[in-house]
């Protein structure tokens, strides 16, 4: 019951906050605000793993709505939860970019891998692709064992 139940309240609290944060940015945030949770939410979950983010300059001008910023916040949560919980990982690379129609965002990472293929028993990966159907995005995940995990996400920007 506990295994149960510890994931969803993680899930609440990390909701509650990215909530938080978005009430208090109005009603399109500025990405780098965004790029700001982004790193922020890296550092806390892959504590024990060396890790990268890289975005482009942002003048402060470029914006997305709130559930644009929720949804790409939470995918990027999910993906670090999978990489520090499932990779076995000593690097990780992201990259965020984005241009006046679309984002991408990108992650790689140095992991054991798994075969996207093959039924894990989780809910991550669904997840994933949930909440880049929700932005109107796509979302691409390769993998294989011993090659670690690259996920692609883009999606345009609302």
């Amino acid at each position: 019951m506990i295994d149960v139940v510890m994931p969803q309240l993680g899930e609440s609290v990390a909701e509650g906050t990215v909530t938080k944060w978005l009430v208090r940015e109005g009603d399109s945030p500025a990405l780098e605000r965004l790029m700001e949770a982004l790193r922020q939410s890296a550092d806390a979950l892959l504590k024990s793993t060396e890790w990268t983010l890289s975005t482009q300059e942002a003048d402060g001008s470029a914006t997305a709505s709130l559930e644009f910023h929720r949804q790409v916040f939470l995918f990027f949560r999910e993906a670090m939860h999978n990489i520090a919980r499932h990779s076995r990982a000593t690097k990780v690379t992201i990259e965020a970019g984005w241009d006046a129609q679309r984002f991408r965002l990108r992650i790689a990472d140095d992991g054991v891998g798994f075969d996207p293929g093959a039924s894990g028993g989780g809910s991550g990966l669904a997840n994933l692709r949930h909440r880049a159907s929700v932005i109107g995005g796509t979302v691409e995940i390769t993998s294989a064992p011993g090659e670690g995990t690259r996920i692609r996400l883009e999606a345009p920007l609302s």
